[in-house]
């Protein structure tokens, strides 16, 4: 650690000596000298080295069984917070996001909480429009289907990596039969893999633009607090 420091000091005393350099070239004043950064070795704990830590997303409050879970779904979920796109009035960024009590959308200093109804009804419909099945939220995917579709992503892998691991065999002619059928199915299975994730997919801008505006429209201190209880005066 100590030759880690030393090396630092010298890369900083070179970097301001240029630096310095520089400034009495063009008739300026020498930059302030920066201390060295400190080096940060990992700690050895009883589990050997500590490293840093992973990117986490909880999935308590946000209704999603942990078995509807598939490694594309978890990736799409570790991109919290998301940007939807620029409000459309001032141009800042439209952020969704997913905290203790639920998801919420946030702009300009202002949080507001999505209802679940919008939040199922816009992902529902995402889903079926997934899938190639456009229709009313209510006759769109749900939580059983979620879940199916979860699992046969996970069988799916296991039986690919059964095929990687099989070896080469003779096909003759009459296999390009099964293989337009499996193709059928792979196509089938691409569309509930998208729908799996849509289900749990951002809400449009549009839609979170409209939650917060009528966050913004509310008088302080209308409504009901973080509990669920109606606020005093309310």
């Amino acid at each position: 650690l100590a030759r880690l420091e030393e090396e630092a000091a010298r890369e900083a005393e070179a970097a301001y000596a240029a630096a310095s350099e520089a400034a009495a070239a063009k008739g300026e004043k020498p930059p302030r000298r920066k201390k060295p950064k400190k080096v940060k070795l990992p700690r050895r704990t009883s589990k050997g080295l500590e490293t840093s830590k992973p990117r986490r997303f909880g999935l308590r409050n946000l209704e999603i069984a942990p078995e509807a879970v598939t490694l594309d779904l978890a990736l799409d979920l570790l991109t919290y917070p998301k940007t939807l796109g620029a409000h459309p009035e001032d141009g800042e960024p439209v952020v969704m996001n997913a905290g203790p009590f639920g998801w919420y959308v946030s702009h300009a200093g202002v949080n507001a909480s999505l209802p679940k109804k919008l939040l199922r009804d816009e992902r529902r419909r995402a889903a079926a429009t997934a899938r190639g099945e456009p229709g009313d939220a209510d006759d769109a995917a749900d939580d059983a289907d979620a879940k199916a579709w979860a699992l046969a992503a996970i069988e799916r892998a296991d039986d690919d990596d059964d095929d990687d691991e099989a070896e080469d065999v003779f096909v003759d002619e009459g296999s390009r039969d099964a293989d337009a059928e499996r193709s059928g199915v792979d196509a089938r299975d691409a569309r509930d893999a998208a729908a799996l994730r849509a289900l749990f997919g951002p809400v449009s801008l549009a839609a979170a633009v409209d939650v917060l505006t009528r966050k913004r429209s509310k008088p302080a201190g209308e409504g009901r607090g973080r509990w669920g209880r109606k606020k005093k005066g309310a």
